[in-house]
């Protein structure tokens, strides 16, 4: 969208949109997608990267990270909404349910393991991104590692 068409959407002022967009653009998270023609000019219209979301060097800290936070959520309901969407197809078609999966785990690792299931996410999602072929059946996968806190978990039991 461009900011024009989010301000209408949100109902926010476009000096706010503008900012909000540059930080998104800056973290890596929005990208320019073209232009489109409004009423009277030529608009930038952006978009939210989709793929492989990774918050570059440089931009840790409290508000980046709550971006990411941000970001992650939206990633996750996406994804599950279309999991909700493909498990609704079962009788109809039956071959695009069997690609369903889910896997959830919480494991306890050193820094450096860590670090190396990071770089083993990434170069597997890059290895199977070559592989794309015409014709091929299109899937969504989201991999979110965060540090598990036992303290957070039995506060909101």
């Amino acid at each position: 969208m461009a900011v024009e068409e989010l301000q209408e959407v949100l109902d926010c002022p476009s000096k706010t949109l503008y900012y909000q967009v540059g930080k998104l653009m800056r973290a890596g998270l929005l990208t320019e997608a073209g232009s489109s023609r409004g009423s009277r000019r030529e608009r930038l219209v952006y978009r939210a990267l989709e793929g492989v979301l990774r918050m570059p060097e440089g931009f840790q800290g409290a508000r980046y990270e709550r971006l990411a936070a941000q970001s992650a959520v939206a990633t996750l309901r996406a994804a599950i909404r279309r999991f909700r969407e493909t498990a609704d197809l079962a009788e109809r078609q039956p071959e695009l349910v069997d690609a369903l999966f889910i896997e959830a785990s919480t494991l306890k690792l050193t820094d450096e393991d860590v670090k190396a299931l990071k770089q083993s996410m990434t170069a597997l999602v890059e290895e199977y991104g070559r592989r794309e072929t015409p014709g091929g059946s299109s899937v969504s996968m989201v991999c979110v590692l965060t540090p598990h806190d036992s303290r957070l978990t039995k506060s909101r039991e």
